[in-house]
C-alpha cells in the first residue's frame, strides 16, 4: 500500500468531521446545506476504499483536532475574529473527543445530518 493512498484514507475523516462542524457551528450560513452534501459525498469514498487495516492506520483524534483548528479558522475568517460560533466551537471542541467512531464514519447507514445533530447536542 503506498504512502499517498494512506494519506488519502488519512484526509477523508478530517474533511468529513470538518464539514460536520462547519454546518454546526454556522447553520444559517447559506453553504450550511453545501457542507452536509460533502460529508455525504465523502463518507461514502471513505466506506470504499477503507479496508480494517488501512482504518487502523487514520489517528482519528489528530483528524479531529485537525478538523476543529480548520472550523475555526474558516468561521473567524468568515464571520470575524469574534465571532461566537468560532470561540464556541473552539472551546467546546478543542479538547473533546472526537464524537464519533470511524466505524461509525464509515456504516453504511451513515447520514450527514444525523451527525451533525450529535454534534449539536454534545455542543450544547
Amino acid at each position: 500500500m503506498g504512502r499517498r493512498h494512506i494519506r488519502s484514507i488519512e484526509s477523508l475523516p478530517r474533511k468529513i468531521l470538518s464539514h460536520l462542524l462547519l454546518a454546526v457551528a454556522m447553520p444559517d450560513s447559506p453553504a450550511a446545506r453545501h457542507w452536509l452534501n460533502e460529508v455525504a459525498a465523502f463518507q461514502p469514498g471513505l466506506c470504499n476504499i477503507a479496508t480494517r487495516s488501512l482504518l487502523s492506520r487514520v489517528d482519528l483524534e489528530r483528524a479531529w483536532h485537525l478538523a476543529v483548528r480548520d472550523v475555526w479558522k474558516k468561521s473567524r475568517d468568515m464571520n470575524g475574529i469574534d465571532d461566537p460560533a468560532a470561540v464556541i466551537a473552539r472551546l467546546t471542541y478543542d479538547d473533546a473527543p472526537c464524537p464519533l467512531t470511524l466505524d461509525e464514519l464509515c456504516a453504511v447507514e451513515f447520514d450527514a445530518r444525523e451527525a451533525a445533530q450529535r454534534f449539536l447536542l454534545g455542543w450544547n
